[in-house]
């Protein structure tokens, strides 16, 4: 996502790649079932991210395989539960309003990550 874009994507249930969203780019994303990222996520924009009801028991309605930063102007906002398999860095504000799961460590430097629901206590340094 470039160019101060703001786009509403329905349909990102099963990508190969990376996500980066530039700063100043909106990007919310919604669809009907759980999504799957292979790859790594960058978001120094907006991504929100609408999905909250995998009708699987054992998925989260996100899953991302790589890792994922959000950078000091960067704003991630997951309405529903969230899995990253990897590290994350925080720099700008994460909104975590479901039970949410990280596989790696996580890195916040100097910013807040919002909890509502998530199993670990993240600290930031």
């Amino acid at each position: 996502m470039t160019n101060n874009s703001d786009v509403k994507l329905n349909g990102l249930w099963q990508c190969t790649g990376s996500l980066t969203v530039d700063e100043g780019s909106i990007l919310k994303t919604d669809d009907s079932e759980d999504m799957e990222l292979s790859g790594n996520v960058v978001v120094n924009g907006t991504w929100e991210q609408l999905f909250t009801n995998s009708s699987r028991a054992a998925a989260y309605d996100i899953t991302i395989v790589g890792t994922m930063a959000v950078g000091k102007s960067g704003k991630y906002i997951g309405h529903g539960s969230t899995h990253v398999a990897g590290d994350v860095s925080s720099c700008g504000m994460m909104a975590l309003m479901k039970p949410s799961e990280f596989g790696g460590n996580y890195a916040g430097h100097k910013r807040r990550a919002a909890l509502t629901g998530s199993r670990d206590e993240l600290h930031s340094c």
